[in-house]
C-alpha cells in the first residue's frame, strides 16, 4: 500500500515539474506560434466586420467562396485551368445574387433567386462537371461546400444570425485550442493515429470541458 502511494506521489510530482517545461516548450514550437499569430489575424477581421455587421459580414463570406472552393478544386479536380474557373464564377455570382435578394429584398428578382431554386441550379451545373473530379467523394464534398455557403448567408441575414454564427465560431475556436494544448501538454493515448497523429484523448476531453464552459458563459448570444 506504502509503494502505491509512494509512485503514485512520484508520478504527480513528475507531472507539476513537467507541465511547465512542456509549456514553455510549446510555446517555441514553431507550429504553436504560426496558429497563435493566424488566429490573433482572424480573429481582428472577424470581430471587425461583426462590428460593421451586415451586409459587410455577410458580404465577405459571400466573396470568400471562390478563393476557397477553387482551392479545394485544385487538390481534386482535373479538368482545365478554364473550365474550373468559369464553373466557380458561376456558382460565385449565383451566391451573390441570392444574397443582395436576400438582403435588400428586390422584388423583380425575389422570385427567381430564392435559396432552393439558385441552390438547385449550382447542384445540377456541377453534375456537367463530375468525370472531372478525381472521385466521387471530391464530387460529393464539392456540392457539400455549396451547400454551406448557401446555408451560411442563409443563417447570416437572420434577425440573430451574426450572433448565432459568432457563438459557434467561438465553441468551434475554443475546442480547437484547448483541445491541441490539453493534447500537446498532457495526451498520452491517440484517437485514431492513422489518420491524425496528433489527436489524443486527453486533448479531446480537456477541449470538450472548456468548449462546455465557454458555451455556458456566452450563451445570452442567441438568447437562451
Amino acid at each position: 500500500m506504502s509503494y502505491y502511494i509512494r509512485s503514485k506521489s512520484k508520478k504527480l510530482w513528475s507531472l507539476n515539474i513537467n507541465l511547465p517545461l512542456k509549456f514553455k516548450n510549446l510555446v517555441n514550437i514553431q507550429e504553436f506560434r504560426l496558429r497563435f499569430l493566424s488566429s490573433i489575424f482572424l480573429i481582428i477581421i472577424f470581430f471587425g466586420l461583426y462590428t460593421l455587421g451586415n451586409p459587410f459580414f455577410s458580404l465577405f463570406f459571400v466573396l470568400i467562396f471562390s478563393p476557397l472552393f477553387y482551392e479545394f478544386d485544385f487538390l481534386s479536380y482535373n479538368g482545365f485551368k478554364k473550365n474550373k474557373i468559369f464553373k466557380i464564377l458561376i456558382f460565385q455570382l449565383l451566391l451573390l445574387v441570392f444574397f443582395i435578394s436576400k438582403f435588400y429584398e428586390f422584388d423583380i428578382i425575389a422570385k427567381y433567386s430564392n435559396f432552393l431554386v439558385l441552390l438547385t441550379i449550382c447542384l445540377s451545373i456541377n453534375v456537367f462537371f463530375l468525370k472531372n473530379y478525381i472521385n466521387l467523394l471530391a464530387y460529393i464534398i464539392s456540392n457539400v461546400m455549396i451547400i454551406s455557403f448557401f446555408s451560411l448567408i442563409n443563417i447570416l441575414l437572420l434577425p440573430d444570425g451574426l450572433n448565432y454564427f459568432f457563438y459557434l465560431v467561438i465553441l468551434v475556436s475554443t475546442m480547437d485550442i484547448f483541445a491541441y494544448l490539453g493534447g500537446k501538454t498532457l495526451g498520452n493515448r491517440k484517437i485514431a493515429p492513422k489518420i491524425s497523429k496528433g489527436k489524443t484523448i486527453e486533448g479531446t476531453l480537456i477541449g470538450l470541458v472548456f468548449t462546455i464552459i465557454m458555451a455556458l458563459l456566452i450563451k445570452h448570444l442567441i438568447n437562451f
